[in-house]
């Protein structure tokens, strides 16, 4: 732009602290073709600093299409344009201008407008709606300046004439005897925006060249409409309103010569038809013809068109395009965004181009949402900055963004540090890791330390060693850093590279066929949606195809080795797998990975007799895992089943020690498991010593590996999973729920897995809060009492065994705590006499803040709740009641007396829950408590793993 105007912007471009290069904000059009006199000049400007746009702002995008995003406002959702009409208007130029706002959304021409988006990818609308006009006769005089324009926008406002629309652009269209200084020589229109009552105001001036400036702003003075003037004005109006829509604020939609998109089509009319008046025309809105220049079409490498539909695409965001790295070293991480348009999911594949040599990039996988990266530089690459580009695939669509790499110094030291395999990858939340490295040199042999870190866990071991182990604690993408010391020869360098921990862990065991079926309940118990990946294993480590069907849903079955979905908030998914009668056994074991808070549990069904037992998730990485055994006999002979599954990608030889109920050692072993392999067996056939005995049995990890131990006992009668001990766990615990009489009777078994005696008591709670006696027989020795506290010293690795069994019909329900001067703790087994049903709960330590009970009261199922507070105050618990979609269906309070508790059917107690699937979450402030949950099937009943947040 030629005019002096363009001052005001530049300065306020400058108080607000634009550190762009400043671009100039008006163009001027191509001279029309043939023998017309003056130019056609469209210009932009800007008088005042708007407000915050109501969309997204995002960073600025390379297109590819001759025409890029520079991170500013675009106007989404339906436009609505009004006129001022100023001075003199006939009906024939006031109808042609109405019928071409009000036709011109939703046509084949302003559909190229929904190629241009925001930083979020939210696209403009092929919706524009005529909202209204106003009069003004002349208020400003016949000789306008620019900031008349502004005051008849602001008088229409004011007086109410118009509406005050941030979604609207204002168009004053002035008569021909009005003229402003510039019009038909330097300019036909333009558009701008400024701030009214906070409101930022998109408004656009429009004259009327007949007679005065034909020449210089009319492509055809023998016009569509037979008004030469007001067709005029219809090519510039449709000019300037796809500018204001997808470039309010200047500082969005233009190329590298500042040009908007229609500025890039001006007076440029494609293919034309001859009117009835035997003019040219190349458009029919309404049943009128006008001749409307062309419009830029982003896609495709660009190009000017009248109709356009752009389908679905993205852009590249490089939110974090430049990294700073010496000689020998590696980058922070890059970091592009995919910005999706039009509803665009598809994968994108990444590369880095244009990288100077002695620079390589890691790896990137391809990815829906955006990629991250580091770049390593060799010790020859000398100092400076060098861009690169980063591209991005999919389909035919490809879209680059602009990285850079600042290179610092030249190192003389010729170490080189190299970081090798991770494994595994991905790893888990508190698996261990080993990072590989070596750090050598052409001239001499480093020593000193390398430390390896994730940011939060440090490993260190010399140079020697070769490797470190880092174990995780939270989920994410983590940036792996290895870092040499150096020493008197040798300086410190760093390396980077990315690894993947997910949160997860394993079900142990699985089986399907020969009447046998399992059923996995997976609960996302996060805030945010998450997805999860839930992978079947076999006894040699191979993938595992079964039969699953989808019990919520009409889903077709479905036979896989893996299923991945995305659980909202609070959601709930089950999967069943059962083979076909008569078919062989399946067994094997399921690995769950998940990007947020999902936990899950196992049924196992033996449908000839619908007994059921519950295993939930571990998500533990102990150094050992300790089953309590019990091989004797109480009204059946017991017996003892073992699963063991191996987590990590490598065989194992896992360390077996068997201890007698009083903690002597009896016998120690070694059972192999393939890598990612599984095996189970029954206890008393690997290991004959335990035959006949109570005792424990002891498996430990593996160095740098992983496992997941499961335990089943069995009476003959029924079966029920054995609560699996985690070396190191917190001591101590509670029982929600003991229950004794009336055919019931509650075992406890408490076991010591320290290396030195401990001090424990045991102690019985009722209803009320009040100390709870009870009938009690100690199996070991036989011996019985009545009491409300048993107290005992258990030496190292020995374990006791209690059974409460009231002797008349009455049942007595209470709670129970477990306190200990060392690690002890254990679990309870419930048994119903007349039809042999068990089922067994561990004692909770976990104090949460809040605990999630997965319910399925679908026909024939029920499912039991016990409450207790485990604190010498009275408290509330608050539960919320939730379908297995997440979604709210009662919230209530549940009062509990000190040591208190309450037992009740959660179907019956809360009709809400009837013939549902969901979960069910306690809380207490303050105070601690817990929780119990059983499902029963008409056949046989089953604790539920309590789950917490």
């Amino acid at each position: 732009m030629k005019r002096a105007r363009i001052y005001p912007l530049l300065l306020w471009l400058l108080l607000a602290g634009w550190t762009a290069a400043p671009r100039a904000m008006g163009q001027q059009a191509d001279a029309p073709p043939g023998p017309s006199k003056g130019r056609r000049v469209h210009r932009t400007r800007s008088m005042g600093q708007p407000t915050e746009p109501s969309n997204t702002l995002g960073a600025a995008i390379t297109t590819g299409n001759q025409i890029d995003y520079h991170g500013g406002p675009v106007l989404l959702g339906t436009t609505n344009v009004y006129y001022i009409w100023y001075g003199n208007w006939d009906a024939t130029s006031i109808a042609i201008l109405t019928n071409l706002a009000s036709r011109i959304g939703g046509s084949p021409y302003f559909d190229i407008n929904t190629g241009y988006f925001d930083g979020t990818g939210a696209s403009v609308s092929n919706a524009v709606a005529f909202a209204g006009s106003a009069q003004d006769a002349y208020s400003r005089g016949k000789s306008l300046r620019d900031s008349d324009i502004w005051r008849i926008v602001t008088s229409a406002l004011s007086a109410g004439s118009l509406p005050i629309d941030s979604n609207g652009v204002y168009f004053v269209l002035t008569a021909s005897d009005a003229l402003l200084d510039g019009f038909g020589g330097s300019f036909c229109g333009w558009h701008t925006e400024q701030i009214y009552q906070t409101t930022s105001i998109r408004y656009a001036f429009v004259g009327n060249p007949n007679p005065s400036a034909l020449s210089g702003c009319a492509h055809q003075t023998s016009s569509p409409n037979g008004d030469a003037g007001a067709d005029a004005m219809a090519n510039i109006v449709a000019h300037e309103l796809e500018e204001a829509v997808t470039d309010p604020a200047g500082n969005a939609w233009f190329d590298s010569n500042s040009q908007e998109n229609a500025d890039k089509c001006a007076w440029k009319f494609g293919t034309t038809y001859t009117a009835l008046n035997g003019s040219k025309a190349n458009m029919s809105l309404g049943g009128r013809d006008y001749l409307i220049q062309q419009n830029w079409v982003n896609s495709s490498s660009g190009f000017c068109a009248m109709s356009a539909s752009p389908g679905s695409d993205f852009a590249l965001s490089a939110t974090v395009s430049s990294q700073t790295a010496s000689p020998g070293n590696d980058t922070g991480q890059y970091t592009v965004t995919i910005v999706p348009v039009k509803g665009f999911s598809s994968t994108v594949s990444f590369s880095i181009s244009g990288l100077p040599a002695g620079a390589t990039a890691s790896p990137i996988n391809p990815s829906t949402t955006g990629a991250t990266f580091t770049i390593s530089t060799s010790f020859t690459l000398g100092g400076g900055t060098y861009p690169f580009t980063i591209s991005g695939s999919s389909g035919s669509i490809t879209h680059t963004a602009s990285g850079v790499l600042l290179v610092n110094g030249p190192v003389l030291s010729p170490v080189v540090i190299t970081m090798g395999t991770i494994r595994p990858e991905p790893s888990q939340v508190g698996q261990a890791y080993s990072v590989s490295y070596s750090v050598t040199s052409s001239v001499g042999i480093p020593t000193g330390i390398v430390s390896v870190t994730d940011g939060a866990a440090v490993c260190s071991a010399t140079v020697a060693a070769g490797s470190c182990a880092l174990t995780s604690t939270t989920a994410g993408i983590k940036v792996i850093t290895m870092a040499y010391s150096g020493d008197s020869q040798f300086g410190a360098r760093a390396r980077t590279k990315l690894h993947s921990v997910t949160n997860g862990g394993a079900l142990a065991h699985l089986a399907s066929g020969a009447g046998w079926e399992t059923t996995f309940g997976l609960i996302n118990l996060g805030s945010t949606s998450a997805s999860m990946s839930l992978s079947f294993l076999g006894d040699s480590g191979g993938a595992l195809n079964l039969p699953f069907t989808f019990p919520q849903s009409l889903a077709a079955p479905l036979n896989t080795s893996s299923v991945s979905q995305s659980l909202g908030s609070n959601a709930m998914l089950l999967l069943d797998t059962s083979l076909p009668v008569g078919q062989a056994l399946s067994q094997g074991w399921a690995n769950m990975t998940s990007t947020g808070n999902v936990n899950a549990y196992q049924v196992f069904r033996y449908a000839p007799s619908g007994q059921e037992a519950v295993a939930p998730l571990e998500t533990r990485n102990a150094s050992s895992y300790i089953v309590m055994f019990d091989n004797t006999s109480l009204v059946n002979a017991l017996g003892t089943g073992v699963a063991i599954a191996n987590l990590a990608s490598q065989a194992a030889s896992i360390a077996v020690i068997v201890r007698d109920d009083a903690g002597a050692q009896i016998a120690n072993a070694s059972v192999p498991v393939a890598a990612l392999g599984h095996i189970a067996f029954t206890l008393a056939d690997r290991f004959p010593v335990t035959s006949g005995k109570r005792g424990t049995v002891e498996f430990s990890t593996p160095a740098g590996g992983r496992i997941s131990v499961l335990a089943i006992r069995a009476n003959g009668n029924a079966f029920t999973t054995i609560p699996v001990i985690a070396s190191g766990s917190a001591g101590g615990g509670a029982m929600a729920h003991i229950v004794s009489g009336g055919g019931w009777r509650s075992v406890f078994s408490v076991l010591n897995p320290g290396t030195t005696s401990a001090d424990i008591v045991l102690s019985f709670f009722d209803d009320g809060g009040n100390p709870l006696a009870l009938p009690l027989t100690f199996l070991q020795t036989g011996a019985s009492s009545t009491a409300s506290t048993v107290t005992r010293t258990l030496a190292a690795g020995a374990s006791l065994i209690v059974q409460s069994q009231g002797l008349t019909s009455q049942v007595v329900l209470g709670s129970a705590q477990l306190t200990t001067t060392g690690n002890a703790g254990g679990f309870v087994v419930f048994r119903y006499d007349p039809s042999g049903q068990e089922a067994t709960a561990p004692l909770e330590n976990r104090n949460a803040g809040a605990y999630v009970l997965a319910f399925d009261n679908t026909a024939p199922l029920a499912t039991g709740v016990a409450l207790a507070n485990l604190s010498s105050q009275d408290t509330s618990v608050g539960m919320i009641l939730r379908d297995d979609k997440g979604a709210t269906l009662q919230t209530a309070t549940i009062p509990l007396a000190a040591n208190g508790h309450f037992a009740f059917v959660l179907g019956g107690n809360y009709p809400l829950a009837a013939g549902k699937r969901g979960t069910v979450e306690f809380t207490s402030s303050g105070v601690q408590i817990s929780v119990l949950g059983i499902r029963a099937n008409g056949n046989a009943f089953t604790s539920i793993p309590v789950l917490t947040r």
